[in-house]
C-alpha cells in the first residue's frame, strides 16, 4: 500500500510537470505565431 502512494505520488507529480510544460508550449506557440504573423503583413 505505501508502495503505492509513493508510486501514483510520482505519477501525479510527472502528470503536473507534463501539464504544465504542456501549457507553457501552448502559449510560446501561440506568441510565434502571432509574431509571424505580424511579420508576414
Amino acid at each position: 500500500m505505501y508502495s503505492f502512494y509513493i508510486s501514483n505520488k510520482k505519477l501525479l507529480k510527472f502528470l503536473s510537470i507534463s501539464v504544465f510544460l504542456w501549457n507553457v508550449g501552448c502559449i510560446r506557440s501561440k506568441k510565434w505565431v502571432s509574431m509571424d504573423e505580424d511579420g508576414a503583413i
